[in-house]
């Protein structure tokens, strides 16, 4: 398994053949003008492309950039938390994303030989996720900036 930090909350993971971007906000600014990378960015989304699978945490901006998913072919896959409010699905769908693919909480999904993910919620009121990676016997846990309690911690190892 390779990890590329990119910056912010950004990784990009290849195992199995494959490769997954993870919370790609790769145009400065968000957050109303607020916020840029500090240090700035080496990587743009042509650097990281083609990719598998783009997985975004929560709908932050920060996290769901539009102008960086926009810059994003429609039939990207989407690695999808299964939120109850389906905010984040509306979102996508919203931009013309069709290939989502649903991440049940707690449940592994298998996206390629020896490639599996396994999406787990936040214990705290607002929706947001972290992303177990397992891959040739090793194990990334990208919890970016989601809450999670002890005993889900304690759950994940």
């Amino acid at each position: 398994m390779e990890i590329t930090y990119i910056g912010h909350a950004a990784l990009q993971v290849r195992a199995a053949g494959k490769s997954i971007l993870m919370d790609p906000w790769l145009v400065d600014p968000a957050y109303c003008n607020a916020w840029f990378h500090y240090p700035p960015l080496v990587h743009e989304l042509a650097d990281l492309t083609p990719v598998d699978f783009v997985y975004v945490s929560h709908e932050h901006p920060d996290h769901f950039d539009p102008a960086t998913l926009d810059q994003l072919p429609r039939d990207q896959p989407i690695l999808l938390p299964e939120f109850h409010s389906r905010v984040l699905r509306e979102r996508f769908e919203r931009m013309g994303f069709h290939e989502l693919i649903p991440m049940p909480f707690g449940e592994p999904v298998e996206l390629a030989e020896d490639l599996k993910v396994t999406c787990l919620r936040s214990d705290l009121v607002w929706e947001d996720s972290a992303i177990l990676v397992e891959s040739g016997g090793a194990t990334l846990f990208n919890m970016n900036d989601c809450k999670l309690g002890d005993e889900l911690l304690r759950d994940v190892g």
